[in-house]
C-alpha cells in the first residue's frame, strides 16, 4: 500500500496521469514516454525520491528492450509482439506503482491529465529518441566507426 499524498499535494488542482495514459505514450513514444509520465506523476505527488527511481529503473529497462531487440530478427510479427510487450509493461507498471495513489486522488475529487496531452509527451519522446539515433549514427558514421552502406 502506498502512502497518501503529502498535505500540500492533496489540492485538487493536481493532475496526474492514469495508466490508460501510459500505454498511449509508449505506443507513440516507446516505453521512456510511459516512464516520464511515472516520473511526472511521482513529481506531482511531492515524491521526488520514487521520481529518481523509476527514472532509472525505466532507463534500464528501455535499454534491455533495445538490447533484445536488436538481437531478434528482422520480422514485423516479433516487431508488434516488442510493441504489445512494452505496452503491456506500461499499463501494468504504472497500475502497479501508482494504481492506489491515482485511485485515491480520482477518489477525493482529483483528475487526470488528457490521453492527448499523453499522446504529445509520446510523440515528443519518439521523435527525440530518433533525432538522438540520426545524430548518433551520422557522428560514428562521419568518424568511420560505423560503415554506412552506399545508396
Amino acid at each position: 500500500m502506498q502512502e497518501p499524498l503529502p498535505e500540500d499535494r492533496r489540492r485538487s488542482d493536481v493532475r496526474l496521469y492514469g495508466p490508460h495514459a501510459a500505454a498511449i505514450a509508449t505506443i507513440m513514444g516507446t516505453m521512456l514516454a510511459a516512464v516520464l509520465l511515472i516520473w511526472l506523476n511521482y513529481q506531482a505527488m511531492g515524491r521526488p525520491d520514487l521520481a529518481r527511481r523509476a527514472g532509472w529503473i525505466g532507463i534500464g529497462l528501455q535499454v534491455l528492450m533495445l538490447g533484445v531487440g536488436a538481437l531478434m530478427p528482422n520480422n514485423f510479427a516479433l516487431a508488434m509482439a516488442m510493441l504489445f510487450v512494452q505496452v503491456a509493461a506500461a499499463f501494468w507498471g504504472t497500475r502497479f506503482l501508482q494504481g492506489d495513489a491515482i485511485a485515491w486522488h480520482l477518489e477525493r475529487g482529483g483528475t487526470l491529465h488528457s490521453p492527448w496531452r499523453a499522446m504529445g509527451l509520446g510523440l515528443l519522446v519518439g521523435f527525440a529518441i530518433f533525432f538522438v539515433l540520426v545524430l548518433a549514427l551520422t557522428v560514428l558514421g562521419t568518424t568511420g566507426a560505423v560503415k554506412v552502406p552506399a545508396t
